[in-house]
């Protein structure tokens, strides 16, 4: 069988856009971690790695496999050519840019390396009232279409490429838990960050006269926010909410899908 040549490798932060693109016969792979919850300090490190994945297992429930497929990952993307052109989706979440800086930052060679920013050639393209933030919400249409539209983008300049290296540095050097989208900006912010959009929630679900089911009050943060966080993240923040006394518990924390929860205080 002959082997393909391929004249550029796509990355993707969403293992369904991977898929698609592969249905273009593009050579695509996906980073799939979110580094935008969790610890991520000194993550260039084993050491930072290994506490990362301690810390998802324990709050997040990430697969004690984390690492191992942290490790292969990491793989992939160093044996990319040094002269094959890269081309990077990303979406308008925090989650996205992340990984573009990430990436970045292990890309230390030649790689000529454009951006399809997804979410503003989306709002060009189709002209609908929805927002999107990640490309896993896209249909394979729409990222074929997307593509056709993005494939000639100009390259990053070495200057784009070292400003998103000191941002990612930047990153690289906190101890906060969670980064979010602030305008055109990524920050790292406090863990307890969501935790009073999470009462308000409650609050407009009259959990503070009833229990109301854990998953519903998860489901209605996830689409009232701004922005896209995962919805794990949201539930670590309600368990964590739970053991200070903000809200009564009933049913089982097995998942949040088993127990229900109350405002303590009205």
């Amino acid at each position: 069988m002959k082997k393909i040549e391929y004249s550029e490798i796509q990355i993707s932060f969403s293992e369904t856009t991977t898929y698609d693109l592969k249905q273009l016969n593009q050579k695509a792979t996906s980073f799939w971690d979110d580094l935008s919850i969790g610890p991520i300090y000194h993550i260039n490190t084993e050491v930072g790695q290994k506490k990362r994945q301690q810390w998802l297992f324990k709050n997040i429930s990430f697969d004690e496999h984390y690492f191992s497929d942290f490790i292969q990952c990491l793989k992939e993307i160093h044996s990319i050519p040094k002269d094959l052109p890269i081309t990077i989706w990303k979406g308008d979440c925090a989650r996205d840019h992340l990984g573009l800086c990430f990436i970045i930052s292990l890309l230390e060679g030649q790689n000529q390396i454009r951006v399809i920013h997804a979410s503003k050639a989306y709002k060009e393209l189709f002209h609908k009232d929805y927002e999107v933030f990640s490309t896993g919400q896209l249909s394979s249409e729409e990222i074929s279409k997307i593509y056709e539209k993005s494939k000639e983008n100009p390259f990053l300049t070495n200057l784009e490429k070292t400003n998103l290296k000191k941002e990612w540095e930047t990153f690289l050097n906190s101890t906060n838990l969670l980064r979010v989208r602030k305008g055109d900006l990524v920050l790292s912010v406090e863990e307890n960050h969501l935790d009073l959009f999470i009462i308000e929630c409650a609050k407009k679900l009259d959990a503070q006269n009833s229990f109301c089911d854990a998953i519903r009050l998860i489901g209605t943060a996830l689409d009232d926010y701004e922005q896209l966080i995962q919805d794990r993240f949201w539930e670590y923040r309600l368990r964590t909410l739970i053991t200070q006394g903000i809200f009564k518990i009933e049913g089982s924390l097995e998942s949040y899908s088993t127990y229900k929860v109350k405002l303590a205080i009205k």
